[in-house]
């Protein structure tokens, strides 16, 4: 802390001096460079507390993608690693980053989320680096090109529910139109509630529909907002609590009283536009508690997913029983069980599965179905495999007895376990992307097996639910505004320049910026054009000769035309700088500047140089305490003091002692 503060204090005594200009004619840039200054203020933070917990909290922000004109969001900045760049798939990633709860000693912390969790979408396109890796076999040295690429942020909802965590975020079809849906926590935003609310945006990002569940339910669970049916109806999980014996479970289960709590799940078919309920199922109704491999008592079921068949019927999964059911829509009863204590099939080389998530119909006629699911292996307490993995699985179901193969594994590429959530989405391409849940890993898969590329966030403190790759296109004209910044830079009027930021959230088909200038900040009166160049990512840059005190920017379609323009903004002049006064009266724009008053005006040809005033300063600072140590010397001889005692100066050793030393002799003879 003191080195901090000794590194600053040679600018405070620069500013002191009027020398300050000196200083920050080169230094000061723009946000980003304040953004470092206060880099400098947490790295010793974090090396003198020498605290993981501590350091965990402390704001990395070079994983953070910083917007100029958007200081509000700083969402995270996820890293792809592409192996096969031909084998791709296009398309946006869709994340939704929700917060892990705190605990431990970092419950006392606070935690840096400025509007980094929430739905976004990313897009892949631009190499930034290649990474060239050297792996050993067999004393062969083998050279392996690996293709990093940081993606760029198309789309921030962070802002959007007031920073609560959002899970499920996904493209759908609403009205025969692309849409957004997701599940918005009811709760707090640091905690992963279990209370959520269905919400459908569309290509504008404007919040279109709101489903909840029915029946007296109220919200629905985090696991599920399946729209369907062109947005006509959507499933939804819902929780209740149910009172029950403990002779439902067998010996090793049964509680040590009579009577327990169950957390019983079920799922709803909704009618979005009207609320009302087509069909509802509970699982306690239908699954014996005892087919629970779940030790303990409230949530022996978990369901997690729920999809419906080309049929009618619904695909449910149930993690805590390890199984997979087709239920009926016409009675609610169970049609098959794949998987678990009671399997309806005979699985193809004994090939299991537990603790499964995100269970979906892809195919289906009156003798076979082909379904997905994410074999997580894996729970809070034990593990069935050494690695989690995605499977395709063709389910027989016209033969006696019933057989189900597996026609598609892909491995977690890191060997490791995913022991809870996670997703299988199959592309359009036949490429697979499976969401492992932790940290934000997701990995695409040719459907041959091949590892297209794998994307991880940068920051371990954040969770995912599902990750998803959707190619996707937004309204021509979004409703959020444009968002533009302008400063100016610049010693002298041949020096000035103006650089431009500007970005559009959530915007796909802008092409290019054109920048203007106006004499007036409350109307475009007399624009002209000053500068034009093409989209450059979420944030794009333009730099310009001269000053502009009003600019306004308009955005561009491909095909040239003019989507929406931003309101008139004033440019910015860089604080603390310190400008000829001469140059200020000479310069007519600067004087009609909107923020002249704040500008601070020195001439330079009326300031001494600073060593020369600091002399003027300290020598006559030097007399005067030299003077009134010796009266002092003089008058304190036989004085008294305070508590009634004398103190006489030859009774001290004065020349053997200090000042700071005098003054301690004098302090302890005064208490004598």
């Amino acid at each position: 802390m003191k080195s901090v503060l000794l590194s600053w204090l040679p600018l405070l005594v620069a500013q002191a001096f009027g020398t300050v200009d000196v200083l920050l004619k080169d230094a000061y840039i723009d946000e980003a460079s304040f953004i470092s200054v206060s880099n400098s203020f947490i790295s010793p933070f974090s090396d003198s507390f020498g605290s993981s917990s501590f350091a965990d909290h402390v704001p990395d922000l070079s994983k953070l993608i910083l917007n100029r004109q958007r200081p509000d969001l700083k969402p995270v900045i996820p890293n792809i690693t592409i192996y096969h760049p031909d084998l791709v798939s296009p398309g946006s990633w869709f994340y939704a980053p929700f917060m892990r709860p705190v605990t431990g000693s970092s419950k006392e912390l606070p935690v840096y989320i400025p509007r980094q969790y929430g739905p976004h979408i990313y897009d892949g396109h631009g190499v930034r680096h290649i990474n060239r890796i050297c792996q050993q076999e067999k004393r062969t040295k083998i050279w392996l090109t690996e293709r990093v690429e940081l993606q760029d942020l198309i789309w921030s909802g962070a802002s959007l529910f007031n920073g609560r965590n959002v899970f499920d975020f996904r493209k759908t079809r609403y009205k025969n139109s692309d849409a957004l849906s997701l599940l918005v926590a009811v709760g707090e935003s640091v905690i992963p509630s279990t209370e959520t609310i269905g919400v459908i945006l569309n290509s504008s990002y404007d919040v279109v529909k709101t489903v909840m569940a029915s029946n007296g339910q109220g919200y629905s669970d985090m696991h599920e907002f399946n729209v369907i049916e062109d947005g006509n109806s959507a499933l939804l999980i819902a929780t209740r609590w149910q009172n029950v014996s403990g002779s439902l479970f067998n010996k090793e289960k049964t509680p040590a009283t009579n009577i327990t709590k169950l957390l019983d799940f079920g799922f709803q078919e909704v009618d979005v536009e009207t609320g009302k309920m087509k069909f509802e199922w509970w699982a306690f109704d239908h699954i014996p508690a005892s087919d629970t491999h779940w030790q303990g008592l409230g949530d022996i079921y978990h369901m997690n997913s729920v999809d419906k068949t080309s049929q009618g019927d619904y695909l449910v999964s149930v993690r805590h029983t390890s199984t997979i059911y087709l239920v009926s829509s016409k009675d609610g009863s169970i049609i098959w069980q794949l998987g678990g204590p009671h399997s309806s099939f005979v699985h193809t080389d004994n090939f299991t599965f537990s603790s499964q998530h995100d269970a979906r119909v892809h195919s289906q006629n009156k003798t076979h179905m082909v379904v997905s699911l994410l074999n997580n292996a894996a729970d809070d307490v034990e593990a069935t495999a050494n690695c989690s993995s995605a499977l395709l699985v063709l389910l027989s179901t016209a033969t006696s007895p019933m057989t189900a193969t597996i026609l598609r594994q892909w491995d977690r590429p890191d060997g490791q376990l995913t022991d809870r959530r996670g997703n299988v989405q199959l592309l359009h391409n036949s490429n697979v992307v499976v969401g492992w849940a932790g940290y934000g890993y997701a990995s695409e898969f040719t459907f041959d097996g091949t590892l297209v590329q794998e994307a991880r966030s940068r920051l371990e403190r954040f969770e995912e639910y599902r990750q998803y790759k959707f190619e996707w296109t937004a309204a021509e004209r979004i409703t959020e505004p444009i968002a533009l910044a302008s400063h100016m830079y610049g010693t002298t009027a041949d020096t000035w320049t103006t650089v431009l930021h500007v970005s559009w959230n959530g915007a796909t088909e802008v092409a290019a910026w054109n920048f203007y200038s106006s004499t007036k900040a409350a109307m475009a009166e007399y624009p002209s054009l000053i500068a034009s160049t093409r989209k450059q990512g979420f944030e794009t840059g333009a730099v310009v000769s001269g000053y502009y005190p009003f600019v306004f920017v308009e955005a561009v379609a491909g095909d040239g035309t003019s989507l929406q323009n931003s309101t008139i903004e004033t440019t910015k002049l860089p604080p603390l700088y310190v400008y000829d006064q001469r140059q200020i009266i000479q310069s007519a724009v600067i004087q009609e500047a909107p923020n002249y008053t704040d500008l601070i005006s020195v001439d330079h040809s009326m300031l001494f140089p600073s060593w020369l005033l600091l002399l003027l300063i300290t020598v006559p600072s030097g007399l005067v305490i030299c003077v009134f140590l010796c009266l002092r010397r003089s008058l304190g001889s036989g004085q008294t003091r305070g508590y009634g005692s004398k103190i006489a100066m030859e009774d001290l050793d004065i020349a053997s002692l200090s000042q700071g030393d005098e003054y301690r002799a004098v302090t302890q003879q005064e208490l004598v």
